[in-house]
């Protein structure tokens, strides 16, 4: 014992009575560790990784941070198969400290001027079930331009506005269990210019403009939920609310990811000027809503429930419930 308490003695000396020359000699010693940190080598290695998963990745500079550990890449493209390239001026990940203790690891992300906005992410493990780790993401859109968005979705109809919300959920990767989760999402100064919609027998869109469409959703048990759905206000071309719900399972075949849309059904309330109606009057007339219209001072209103069985079969219109909203 003696032998030990000799050899632990100035150790113990130098933590208790040397504190602040033992902070500077770690300060001094991460100092000049970030300084000759092989940036390069390690740049070359991030993009050689994500090149052999099939991810093309660039960015003019990194930055590598230890209290707190985080990574910054600024200048990033990102090339991926069947996407459009993604462009941001700066992505920020750092690991998930909580995470780590408690077995759960994760990260956060903030991805700064993707499509002229910000998109924010926070992605764990979460817990099991049927022998299956769960995952959770928690996503926040912040001022997302519409325009940007429908030519990186490749949407057939091109959208301006700005767009920001919520969406969190939980997941199975092998989709043996329906995910859950929630969304809450605001659409500004929408509006969708006149053009024509091959898929849709060639309709052609009047142009639109909506002042704001705010929804709010949830997802369970293979059931989505849309428990509110604003649209617009009067003076808009569209105005009016809507919710409902409708069966919807997300299944995987032999890693083929694809959807199945079951029953459903739809409570709505939308006020259509004159320039709108006069497109979509004569279709709406021939899927029998004629009987739930009426004139106001602000256009035609319809006011009906749509149900069906599912994603193959035509809508049915019924009375709406004066309570439905």
């Amino acid at each position: 014992m003696g032998a030990l308490a000799a050899i632990f003695k100035p150790i113990f000396y130098v933590l208790r009575e040397k504190k602040k020359l033992l902070l500077l000699v770690l300060v001094a010693a991460l100092f000049f560790a970030v300084l000759i940190f092989p940036y390069d080598d390690l740049s070359d290695l991030l993009m050689a990784q994500s090149a052999a998963h099939g991810v093309y990745l660039e960015f003019r500079s990194m930055g590598l941070s230890f209290f707190p550990p985080s990574l910054r890449l600024n200048k990033v493209s990102v090339d991926v198969a069947m996407l459009p390239t993604i462009n941001a001026g700066e992505i920020y990940l750092a690991p998930s400290l909580m995470g780590l203790l408690t077995f759960s690891p994760g990260f956060s992300a903030s991805v700064d001027n993707f499509l002229r906005g910000s998109l924010y992410v926070n992605y764990r493990l979460g817990h099991k079930i049927d022998h299956v780790r769960m995952q959770t993401i928690a996503l926040s859109l912040d001022g997302l331009d519409l325009k940007d968005l429908s030519k990186f979705a490749q949407l057939p109809v091109t959208m301006e506005g700005r767009i920001q919300g919520d969406v969190a959920g939980s997941f199975d990767p092998t989709f043996t269990n329906q995910p859950s989760g929630s969304a809450s999402i605001q659409i500004n100064n929408l509006h969708i210019p006149a053009a024509m919609v091959p898929a849709l027998m060639a309709l052609t869109l009047p142009d639109m403009r909506i002042s704001q469409v705010n929804l709010n959703s949830t997802l369970s048990g293979g059931q989505l939920d849309i428990t509110d759905g604003v649209i617009g206000k009067p003076g808009d071309n569209v105005h009016g609310r809507i919710k409902g719900t409708m069966q919807l399972q997300i299944n995987n075949q032999a890693g083929f990811v694809y959807t199945n849309v079951g029953p459903y059904q739809f409570n709505i309330d939308l006020t259509l000027d004159s320039s709108i109606e006069k497109n979509f009057g004569a279709m709406l007339s021939l899927l029998n809503f004629d009987q739930y219209r009426t004139m106001t001072a602000d256009g035609t209103r319809y006011a009906l429930k749509l149900s069906g069985t599912g994603s193959g079969s035509p809508p049915t219109p019924s009375p709406l419930d004066p309570n439905a909203f």
